[in-house]
């Protein structure tokens, strides 16, 4: 029997194998906006309660996603630029 394969975006722009003992991440958008070139999404995992932001850049087509915690999230969607590493 043959497993599938699939792939998961990291927040560094790596991609990695998902095998029997990894699970797939699947995060749910709270929130998007869009200013002066940029879109940021608040994203959260329901399962872990792991919130992430993304910073999409639609000039370079380059994109950026970091981890917040829970607490700090909604200030970072609005101020993505002071939270990201």
């Amino acid at each position: 029997m043959a497993v599938a394969q699939a792939w998961v975006q990291l927040p560094n722009d790596r991609r990695q194998e998902l095998t029997p003992e990894r699970s797939l991440i699947v995060f749910v958008e709270l929130d998007t906006r869009h200013s002066d070139g940029f879109t940021v999404s608040l994203r959260w995992d329901r399962d872990t309660g792991q919130t992430q932001i993304v910073v999409s850049d639609v000039r370079s087509a380059s994109e950026t996603a970091f981890s917040v915690p829970g607490a700090k999230a909604a200030d970072a969607f609005r101020h993505p630029f002071r939270y990201a590493p």
